[in-house]
């Protein structure tokens, strides 16, 4: 009978100071949320000036780049001009032997002939 009058169901024991234990663990969590939030903002900073770094180093190779083709340009345009130098010289020498082998035939055939 002594349960009985008992109003309160069956409940554990709680220690008095269990409230301020749960405040404590609270803070704790806040605090490392907070961290976690430093954390992450640490780490966007990090990508963010990581980022701009490489972009900074990009546009450097990428200058670098076109500095090597404009030189590049202009030596195929060298070699381009003496392609064509060449191509004039061995179309005259051309032209000029070709006229002289004509010649030659005609001074044999003429040579033959009489």
């Amino acid at each position: 009978m002594t349960e009985s009058s008992n109003p309160e169901p069956n409940r554990p024991n709680t220690p008095p100071d269990l409230h301020w234990g749960i405040s404590y663990l609270r803070e704790d969590i806040q605090d490392m949320r907070q961290d976690i939030k430093d954390a992450r903002q640490e780490s966007r900073t990090e990508n963010r000036e990581t980022n701009e770094r490489m972009d900074a180093r990009f546009a450097e190779v990428n200058g670098r780049f076109a500095e090597v083709n404009e030189r590049m340009d202009s030596r195929f345009a060298e070699v381009n001009e003496l392609i064509a130098e060449v191509n004039r010289r061995l179309d005259s020498r051309f032209a000029l032997l070709m006229t002289l082998m004509i010649a030659m035939t005609g001074v044999l055939l003429a040579a033959i002939k009489l």
